[in-house]
């Protein structure tokens, strides 16, 4: 297997175990075990387990992209480009949602970490601007970073909730959806 591919194994099933079974279920020797590596060449990518743990986070999670759906906004009508928003949201959190369940268990151990402080995620960063836009038009109250760091809060712990109640990603965007118009409802300037 090329260096490389042997990363991404290794990346990729760090990742399953990690999000199963947390941080400190999984030694690295049954990560080498599972990726068909030993442990010397898993040592060889990542100089420790901590050091791979924050490689798969940063690599899967750090990587997730929502600006892609924002030349679809309206800037106009808030409630219809956050639910375009958190339709993409939800998208992405299934798509990664070993990441989020990782990130969810470690929160304990890896406090410390800024990237696991809500302020830093990026998911943050990239809708901070569409809600500043609306603040800069006086269409919402209270300032754009607030909000936006209200929105990503609420949409990520109830996705959280309802994937720990295993609801369907169709039940998980209609419950999100019903969300943003009771939050629309609050913010929107009249």
């Amino acid at each position: 297997m090329a260096k490389q591919e042997t990363r991404k194994n290794i990346l990729k099933v760090a990742e399953e175990l990690f999000s199963k079974n947390g941080y400190d279920g999984v030694p690295t020797k049954i990560i080498a075990n599972e990726a068909g590596v030993t442990e010397m060449t898993l040592f060889n990518h990542f100089q420790n387990k901590e050091l791979l743990y924050k490689t798969v986070v940063k690599e899967r999670y750090l990587a997730v992209e929502i600006q892609s759906v924002f030349s679809e906004l309206t800037y106009q009508d808030l409630e219809k480009d956050l639910k375009r928003i958190s339709i993409k949201l939800i998208e992405n959190f299934i798509n990664n949602k070993n990441i989020l369940m990782m990130r969810l268990k470690e929160k304990e151990n890896f406090q410390n970490d800024e990237s696991f402080r809500i302020e830093q995620d990026p998911l943050v960063e990239q809708i901070t601007p569409v809600f500043k836009s609306y603040e800069k038009k006086g269409l919402i109250n209270g300032s754009g970073e607030s909000v936006a760091l209200l929105f990503m809060s609420a949409v990520k712990g109830l996705f959280y909730i309802f994937l720990l109640d295993d609801k369907s990603e169709e039940e998980i965007k209609v419950k999100i959806s019903d969300f943003v118009s009771t939050m629309c409802n609050g913010i929107i300037c009249r």
